[in-house]
C-alpha cells in the first residue's frame, strides 16, 4: 500500500480532506475512528491510546469494533449555545461515567450532541463504555489555538499513527459558488453548488441550511430546518451576526437579488422542491442547501430528482439579470433568449422520402432547455412549451369549435388558442367540465375521428348530408381544482374517399389532420430535440379501411402522418415551429420536405410463354410500403365467384361496391382481356361435361415485399393449360396474349391510373424421327442354327432375339410442363405404322403405357417399340372407314425387305396453335 496511507492505515479523521487542504473551522465536529482488528474484540479489547496534540481523549468502540470520538474548539462550542441548543448539554460525568475527568483531558464534555452528530455508530457492551447509552453521541471540547496545527495520534504499540490539521479562522478561502450555466432562458431551474467548509457541521450526516435569501442580512438561517429527505429536521435557527462569531465569516451569508436593475418585475423565483416544504416560499424566499453527502462540504440546492428551489421567471425578459451572492463572492445569472433551428433530415434516408420511411426531426433551440441536468422531452400539457405541428389538409381544431365550461359559452378572454398547435389554455370555475361544439360539414366520407389531449383517435359516428352540417360535441377535460387553466387538444380529423368514386379523380381523398411532435432532448443540457416522423400513403386496399388511421401516433415524438395524394413542392409536408429568437421575438421556423407518390411500374420476366411455364411478376412502388418495419404481402380474394371485380384478384376481401368500379382491385391477371377466374365451365364447350377451370386463386399468389423497405413486391404463377373466358367456355391458353393489370391508386402526379405489361403464350411445333433410316428385316431365330449346333434347329435357344427395336423421338417442349422432374407424352399420340405400297397395317405401337421425357426440361420424349417378324391384321370391330384398319392382303404377315414402317405425332396445338400432325419414316433392308 501507499507509505502515506500505510502511516496511518489504523487512524481515520473526519477533517482530513484535501478538497480543504485538512483545516477545519468553527463549530465544525471533527470524527476520530480506529480502525483496527487488534483491538476489535466487543467485549474484552482495550481503548486504543489516542490523543489530541498530547491531551487525552476518550474512545468508544461501536457494535462494529471500530472505536469512535468527536471532538469540537471549546470556545466556539460555547459561543454557540447562546440562545440554540446546538452541542446539546454541558455536563460533568460522576465518576462511574465513561466520560469521567479521569477518563479523558477534554475542556469540555457536551452528552447528547444528537443535533450535530445525528448518525453515530452506536456503542457496543464493552465494559469500558460504561454509563454511556443514554448520553451518546458525545462532544469532547478541547481549546485550539487559531492558524494552529491539531494533531491525532493513535500510539499503536512502538509505532504512533498520526493526522494533522490547521484550525482556521477565517473560512471564506474554502467558500465559493459556482452556476451550471452562464446565461440562462425564461423558465430555466437554477442549480447552485456551493463549497464552503463552515456549513460541514456533522461528519456523520448530511447538512442542511435554510436562508431568507431576499434578506441581505439573513436574519434568520435555520440550520436542519429539513433532514436529507425534505422531512422536518433539527431546526436550529441563527442570525448571520451569531454566524460571525462562530467563524463563517463572510460564508455566514447567502443572498439573491431578483431584480438588481429595478425593473420592477422579479427576474427569479422561489419554489419547493423535495427538499423544502416551506409555505409561501415564493414570498418569503427560502432557499434550502443540502450537502451532497455526508462530511463533503459541497452544498447543492437541488434534490435528488435534479429540481431546484430557484428558478427564472417564465416572463423574464432578455438581457435582464438576476444575482446570487455567497461568501461576498457574486454571481449573475442573465437572461438569454436563443435562436431555434429545426431540420428534417432527408439526407439521412438517401434524399428521397418514400412511404413507410422515417426522417428524422431535429429541433436546436436553447429556450427549451429548462433543466441542465436531465434531458427533457417538449409537454403537451405545459403551455410554456412550444410544439412542432404537421398539419396535411384542413382539420378542425379548437379553434374551429365553441368552448364551453359547465355549460356556459366560454368568453374569448378566458381562452387562448396556440398559433401552430391549435391548444387551448382555457380559465374557468375549479371542476368545472369543458366541452367543445363542432359544426361538420359533409365531405363524401364516413371516416371522422376525434382526438384528445392524449392523441388517440377514436372513430365517432355521423350522418352528414350533401350541403348540411351536423353537430357534435365532446368532453375535453375539466378546470383544474387549483384553479390553474386547462390546457386542452381536441380535434375532428377527416379521412378517406367515397367508396362508390373511386376511379373519379376529381373527388377528395381525405387526409385533414394535425399532428403534434413531442421530440425528446438528445442528452442533458444538450437543447437538441429529436424525433422521426413517417407517412403511409393512401391506396385502394386501406383508404376505407378505419384501422388504417385508428392507431397512427398523432401526439408523440414518432408521428405517423397520413399522405393522401403527392405532397410536393408548395403542398410539402412540413413541420412549423414557433421560436422566440435571440431578440426575444417570436418567429416562425420550420423545414418541409417532399412526401412524393410515386408511379407504379409491373412486369413479367419474360415477353413470351407456353402452357406450365413459371411466370415471374414483379411490381415496383413504393407507395405500397406503408410500414417499414415489416415485410408487406398482398394477397389474392378467394371465395365464389359473386360478381364482386375483386374475385380472383390481388386486393382487399369483401369491398362491395353498387357501381362497376373495382374498388379494392390491385392486380389481376388476364387472358386476351378476360380476367383469369374461377368460374364453371364445360371443358368440351358447352358439350354438357361441366368442370371448374381453376383461376389465379388456387395457384397461391401473393405479392412479397422483397424486404420490409423496398416497395418491390414479387409473385409467381404457372400458365395454365384451359382458362374460361367468363361466357361458359373453356379455352386454351396457348396463342392468347397474358397481361398484368396494376391499379395505381397515386401516380407520381397523384392520380389514379392503370398501368400494366403483356407477354405472349405460344406452343411449339413438335417433331417426331426414328433413330435409323434403315432398319434391319427382323427374323424368325427358329429358322437358323445356333452357334454351337450349325446343322440343328435349336428352336427352344431363348438367347437370340430376331425382332428389330425401332428408336422414336418426339421433340415437343409444350408437354415439358412439371416444374421439377421429367414429365411423360400419351402413347396415344404416337402412332406406328408398316406400309407396303398401298397396303398398311394397324399402329404397331398401342399401349397404355405413356412415353417419358429423357431428364427434366429437355422436351424429348423417347420410346423404344420391338417389332418381331410377324403382325396381325385382325380387323374385328373395326368399321370400314376406321383409319385404323388393316388393309394388308398379303399372308402371311410377315414384314419383309423393302416395307416402309412409319410414325406419327399429333400434336395437338403447334407454333400456330392449331392441331397438326407431323411423321417419319425408315425402311427394312436385310
Amino acid at each position: 500500500m501507499p507509505s502515506a496511507f500505510a502511516a496511518t492505515e489504523n487512524l481515520v479523521v473526519s477533517a482530513d480532506n484535501n478538497l480543504f487542504t485538512k483545516s477545519f473551522n468553527g463549530p465544525m465536529v471533527i470524527e476520530v475512528v480506529v480502525n483496527d482488528n487488534d483491538i476489535d474484540d466487543l467485549a474484552n479489547s482495550a481503548e486504543p491510546d489516542v490523543t489530541v496534540n498530547g491531551a487525552t481523549l476518550k474512545m468508544i468502540q461501536a457494535g462494529d469494533g471500530n472505536w469512535y470520538a468527536y471532538i469540537a474548539e471549546s470556545e466556539i462550542i460555547s459561543n454557540s449555545l447562546v440562545n440554540v441548543s446546538l452541542f446539546g448539554g454541558l455536563d460533568d460525568p460522576h465518576s462511574a461515567h465513561a466520560f469521567h475527568s479521569d477518563n479523558t483531558d477534554a475542556e469540555s464534555i457536551y452528552l447528547d450532541t444528537d443535533v450535530v452528530v445525528r448518525q453515530p455508530k452506536e456503542p457496543s457492551l464493552n465494559p469500558l463504555n460504561a454509563d454511556i447509552a443514554d448520553d451518546w453521541p458525545v462532544v469532547q471540547g478541547f481549546d485550539f489555538t487559531v492558524g494552529g496545527d491539531v494533531t491525532v495520534t493513535y500510539a499503536k504499540g512502538g509505532n504512533p499513527q498520526s493526522i494533522t490539521m490547521e484550525f482556521l479562522d477565517d473560512p471564506d478561502d474554502f467558500a465559493s459558488l459556482s452556476l451550471d450555466r452562464s446565461s440562462y432562458p425564461p423558465g430555466a431551474e437554477i442549480h447552485m453548488t456551493i463549497q464552503s467548509l463552515a456549513h460541514n457541521i456533522d461528519p456523520t450526516d448530511e447538512d442542511s441550511w435554510t436562508y431568507i435569501t431576499a434578506d441581505p442580512n439573513n436574519s434568520s438561517v435555520i440550520y436542519g430546518q429539513f433532514n436529507e429527505n425534505g422531512d422536518p429536521g433539527v431546526n436550529i435557527n441563527f442570525t448571520t451576526e451569531h454566524l460571525k462569531t462562530l467563524k463563517f465569516d463572510d460564508s455566514a451569508v447567502l443572498t439573491i437579488d431578483t431584480d438588481p436593475n429595478n425593473h420592477g418585475t422579479p427576474i427569479l423565483e422561489f419554489k419547493n422542491n423535495d427538499d423544502q416544504d416551506h409555505d409561501n416560499v415564493a414570498t418569503n424566499s427560502q432557499v434550502t442547501i443540502l450537502e451532497t453527502q455526508p462530511n463533503s462540504g459541497i452544498f447543492k440546492n437541488t434534490d435528488k430528482a435534479d429540481v431546484a428551489n430557484i428558478k427564472v421567471a417564465n416572463n423574464a425578459s432578455r438581457d435582464y439579470t438576476g444575482t446570487i451572492d455567497f461568501a461576498d463572492n457574486p454571481e449573475s445569472v442573465p437572461i438569454s433568449n436563443y435562436p431555434g433551428s429545426l431540420v428534417m433530415d432527408i439526407n439521412g434516408i438517401g434524399g428521397t422520402w418514400n412511404g413507410g420511411e422515417e426522417i428524422t426531426v431535429t429541433l436546436d433551440d436553447g429556450d427549451l432547455n429548462l433543466n441542465s441536468l436531465v434531458d427533457q422531452d417538449i409537454d403537451i400539457n405545459n403551455w410554456d412549451h412550444k410544439i412542432p405541428t404537421v398539419i396535411t389538409g384542413s382539420p378542425l381544431t379548437l379553434e374551429d369549435s365553441t368552448i364551453t365550461v359547465g355549460g356556459i359559452i366560454v368568453e374569448d378572454s378566458d381562452i387562448n388558442i396556440d398559433t401552430f398547435s391549435k391548444r387551448a389554455s382555457i380559465s374557468g370555475p375549479p371542476g368545472q367540465e369543458v366541452q367543445a361544439i363542432f359544426d361538420i360539414e359533409n365531405v363524401n366520407t364516413d371516416l371522422f375521428y376525434f382526438s384528445n389531449t392524449e392523441g388517440e383517435l377514436a372513430l365517432i359516428t355521423l350522418t352528414v348530408a350533401d350541403g348540411e352540417t351536423q353537430e357534435y360535441s365532446f368532453v375535453i377535460g375539466n378546470i383544474p381544482s387549483d384553479g390553474s387553466n386547462l390546457i386542452a387538444v381536441g380535434d375532428i380529423f377527416i379521412f378517406g374517399q367515397d367508396p362508390e368514386q373511386l376511379e373519379n379523380a376529381a373527388v377528395t381523398r381525405n387526409a385533414n389532420a394535425i399532428y403534434r411532435m413531442l421530440l425528446e432532448e438528445t442528452g442533458d443540457n444538450t437543447a437538441i430535440y429529436a424525433g422521426t416522423i413517417e407517412y403511409t400513403a393512401l391506396n385502394q386496399l386501406n383508404v376505407g379501411n378505419p384501422a388504417t388511421y385508428s392507431g397512427l401516433a398523432t401526439i408523440d415524438d414518432q408521428i405517423t402522418i397520413i399522405v393522401p395524394t403527392d405532397l410536393t413542392d408548395e403542398d410539402a409536408v412540413r413541420v412549423d415551429y414557433l421560436d422566440t429568437d435571440g431578440q426575444g421575438i417570436e418567429t416562425q421556423i420550420g423545414d418541409q420536405v417532399d412526401a412524393p407518390t410515386h408511379s407504379g411500374i409491373v412486369s413479367f420476366d419474360d415477353s413470351n410463354y407456353k402452357v406450365a411455364d413459371t411466370v415471374t411478376v414483379t411490381l415496383n412502388d413504393a407507395d405500397l410500403n406503408t410500414n417499414s418495419d415489416t415485410t408487406e404481402v398482398y394477397t389474392i380474394r378467394a371465395g365464389t365467384n359473386d360478381g364482386n371485380k375483386i374475385y380472383d384478384r390481388v386486393g382487399l376481401v369483401d369491398i362491395t361496391i353498387s357501381n362497376s368500379s373495382a374498388y379494392g382491385r390491385l392486380l389481376d391477371i388476364t387472358f386476351d382481356d378476360a380476367a383469369w377466374s374461377s368460374y364453371t365451365c364445360d371443358l368440351d364447350n358447352n358439350v354438357n361435361t361441366p368442370a371448374t377451370v381453376d383461376g389465379l386463386s388456387t395457384t397461391g399468389f401473393t405479392l412479397r415485399e422483397t424486404n420490409s423497405t423496398s416497395g418491390i413486391f414479387v409473385g409467381t404463377f404457372q400458365i395454365p393449360q384451359n382458362y374460361c373466358t367468363g361466357d361458359n367456355t373453356v379455352s386454351t391458353t396457348t396463342g392468347k396474349d397474358l397481361e398484368v393489370n396494376y391499379v395505381d391508386y397515386s401516380d407520381a402526379s397523384g392520380e389514379l391510373i392503370e398501368v400494366g405489361d403483356s407477354a405472349g403464350i405460344s406452343a411449339n411445333t413438335g417433331s417426331v424421327s426414328f433413330g435409323r433410316s434403315v432398319y434391319p428385316v427382323p427374323f424368325d431365330p427358329s429358322q437358323y442354327p445356333t452357334q454351337n449346333t450349325p446343322h440343328t434347329i435349336a428352336s427352344t435357344d431363348s438367347s437370340i432375339s430376331g425382332d428389330t427395336v425401332l428408336h422414336i423421338r418426339v421433340n415437343d417442349p409444350d408437354y415439358d410442363i412439371s416444374g421439377s422432374g421429367p414429365d411423360t407424352l400419351p402413347a396415344s399420340k404416337v402412332t406406328v405404322k408398316l406400309v407396303r405400297g398401298s397396303q398398311t397395317s394397324h399402329n404397331l405401337a398401342i399401349s397404355d403405357a405413356p412415353i417419358e421425357e429423357i431428364s427434366p426440361i429437355s422436351g424429348i420424349f423417347e420410346l423404344d417399340l420391338a417389332l418381331g417378324h410377324t403382325f396381325t391384321c385382325d380387323n374385328t370391330g373395326l368399321a370400314e372407314n376406321n383409319p385404323n384398319r388393316c388393309t394388308f392382303t398379303d399372308t402371311p404377315y410377315r414384314i419383309q425387305q423393302g416395307d416402309i414402317v412409319t410414325v406419327e405425332y399429333t400434336d395437338d396445338t403447334d407454333a400456330s396453335g392449331n392441331l397438326n400432325t407431323v411423321t417419319d419414316s425408315a425402311t427394312f433392308d436385310l
